[in-house]
């Protein structure tokens, strides 16, 4: 009787033991429960400083344009219209759905240049030729240094180089971006860089 009294009380006591120790503990070889690994790596993803889309960077802009920026007559894709973007500029943006909100005739370049920090240039696309001081009327030749009027994040110095550059029809664009992120008056998106809506046949 004694005995039996015994093995229960032993029983009782190892129960409690392995509820208080083994919450949220797996039971094979006492390591955590998949399903916390999975949770910490899903907020760890989450976290503000970890995430990677256009609403941790502020993606957010002037419909303002340089005055002597030309409009394009019969633009591709007019005011209003919709484009499929296939440029990568920032995380979120490829394949998005554009909103055209202007068409302009210039010439876009793409630069590098040296950021804050970075031993390796970057490149950025696009500047246009009204966002360079003392642009004048004719094309800048490619290895050519410039100032610009407009800031490019992160950059460090005043100048950049000329890379590549191509004339072509430059957008202003509203879209939401893969991230859920209302981004309005994005600039710039070439010609290249857009692609139609294909319609449904009916």
């Amino acid at each position: 009787m004694q005995l039996n009294t015994f093995i229960k009380h032993t029983g009782v006591c190892c129960t409690l033991i392995m509820l208080v120790t083994g919450c949220g503990v797996h039971q094979n070889g006492g390591q955590p429960h998949p399903l916390k690994e999975h949770t910490d790596h899903f907020q760890t993803l989450h976290e503000s400083k970890n995430r990677q889309d256009i609403g941790t960077i502020q993606q957010h802009y002037s419909n303002e344009v340089p005055p002597q920026l030309e409009v394009a007559e019969d633009p591709t894709y007019p005011f209003g219209s919709k484009a499929i973007i296939l440029y990568d500029a920032v995380p979120g943006m490829a394949y998005a759905v554009a909103t055209i909100k202007g068409a302009y005739e210039t010439t876009a370049y793409e630069v590098e240049y040296k950021a804050a920090n970075d031993s390796e240039p970057l490149s950025y696309k696009w500047i246009i030729q009204e966002e360079i001081y003392d642009d004048g009327e004719t094309s800048i030749e490619n290895e050519a240094f410039v100032q610009l009027h407009t800031p490019i994040p992160q950059q460090e110095g005043e100048r950049v180089k000329i890379v590549d550059q191509r004339e072509t029809t430059v957008y202003m664009i509203d879209f939401i971006s893969n991230s859920k992120e209302d981004v309005q008056n994005f600039k710039w998106v070439t010609e290249e860089d857009l692609k139609p809506i294909k319609q449904k046949s009916r």
